[in-house]
């Protein structure tokens, strides 16, 4: 319902908002690092502490709950086993209480002093704690029983320095996080070579713009070829040169 997803909307902000600023925390601690040493290249090795907690921190920013309902419907729906399908549902289940109550609950505790409800907040919190340890104990059994599922729904974060064995010669890995107020931009060469984390131009917002106004000439939603705008070459190479100016040489 719209109330479930205002509530979803601001879960999300508040995340992005400590996700986005620990990352610049973790950047700026970086920068500090590299000019204490004299190190200007901006080059590091995968396993610097740093590089390690930026690069798993994003990851975990990626990660979305939409992301994780669908692993979790597709995890369900692609095994035959009716006791694993039926201890993933109770799971699932389990997982939406404690989210409903969390939500009935925080109204009430934000609420003003005379429209709270102490009985009714105090057998909810009891209510909510009952939920997520029911949900903990489905999720230990899942992981005992049916180990494959777990990690298909939770896969752990990935190292970098797992990614970076899997390059072939040659091989560069790029990833970005796009965020409210800043983006940063992760490289990481095959072959043990160096790793680079970089703050980048472009918000979340901004890049949706521009990414938007060029899809008009791929997607006009025109009634004759004359009406599709011409592609915008020079928007198209400097939004290239945005994503990628950490890296070019």
């Amino acid at each position: 319902d719209s109330q479930g997803d205002n509530a979803s909307e601001r879960r999300r902000q508040r995340l992005a908002y400590v996700i986005e600023n620990y990352l610049d925390l973790l950047y700026q601690q970086r920068q500090n690092k590299l000019g204490s040493t004299g190190n200007n290249s901006g080059q590091l090795s995968v396993n610097d502490p740093l590089f390690r907690g930026t690069f798993r921190l994003a990851e975990v920013a990626r990660s979305s709950r939409v992301q994780q309902a669908l692993m979790q419907s597709a995890a369900r729906a692609s095994f035959s086993d009716p006791a694993l399908a039926e201890l993933a549902r109770q799971e699932q289940d389990a997982g939406q209480e404690s989210r409903a109550l969390g939500e009935i609950l925080n109204k009430l505790l934000t609420a003003p002093p005379a429209q709270q409800l102490p009985s009714i907040q105090a057998k909810l919190q009891a209510d909510l704690q009952l939920q997520q340890q029911r949900q903990e104990q489905l999720r230990q059994e899942l992981a005992q029983r049916y180990p494959e599922y777990a990690n298909l729904i939770a896969p752990a974060p990935i190292e970098a320095a797992n990614l970076q064995n899997q390059l072939k010669p040659g091989e560069l890995l790029v990833t970005w996080y796009f965020g409210e107020e800043k983006s940063w931009l992760w490289a990481i060469q095959s072959n043990g070579g160096k790793a680079l984390v970089a703050e980048i131009p472009l918000t979340r917002k901004e890049l949706a713009r521009q990414v938007q106004n060029l899809r008009r000439a791929l997607d006009p939603q025109v009634s004759t070829i004359e009406a599709i705008p011409a592609f915008q070459g020079e928007a198209a190479y400097a939004l290239f040169r945005a994503l990628f100016a950490p890296i070019q040489p």
